[in-house]
């Protein structure tokens, strides 16, 4: 093999790694995880509820949704284990990302702020929304790995 090839070789296979499965540096496909459930829905001019693998051996979660049954616990969708691409959506242990919406839950103890739970089966959980809420949005990142 000539120092050139070998070169190339060497480049090659570091951009494969860059790109890879495990931690690159590229975004992955947006995914749907709607429908939602438990009468949540997408709400417009959202056209889904979307997902996607991102940098650092994390993901993007996206939506913008009518909220439905609002009591903690309550399933609003379920995240697809894997992309177009074959990278893997679901985290290895269950992460919170906050939750932006137009009326926060005001009883209970101790206030929350609310928030999606994203288990490693792929359900989402809402937390301390208010049954008033007509709008729950969501943009933000979560950890794949084991924290």
């Amino acid at each position: 093999m000539s120092g050139a090839s070998e070169l190339a070789y060497a480049v090659a296979a570091r951009f494969d790694n860059l790109v890879s499965d495990s931690g690159g540096i590229l975004f992955g496909p947006w995914t749907a995880w709607n429908p939602l459930s438990n009468s949540w829905a997408v709400k417009s001019p959202y056209t889904g509820a979307w997902v996607r693998r991102a940098p650092g051996n994390t993901c993007q979660i996206s939506a913008l949704m009518t909220p439905g049954t609002d009591t903690d616990l309550t399933t609003v969708g379920t995240i697809p284990s894997s992309d177009s691409d074959g990278n893997t959506l679901r985290p290895l242990t269950t992460q919170d990302v906050p939750l932006t919406v137009d009326q926060l839950r005001q009883s209970g103890t101790p206030f929350e702020g609310a928030s999606l739970r994203i288990l490693t089966d792929g359900t989402v959980q809402c937390f301390g929304v208010a049954g008033a809420a007509t709008r729950a949005a969501v943009n933000a990142f979560y950890c794949l790995d084991s924290m």
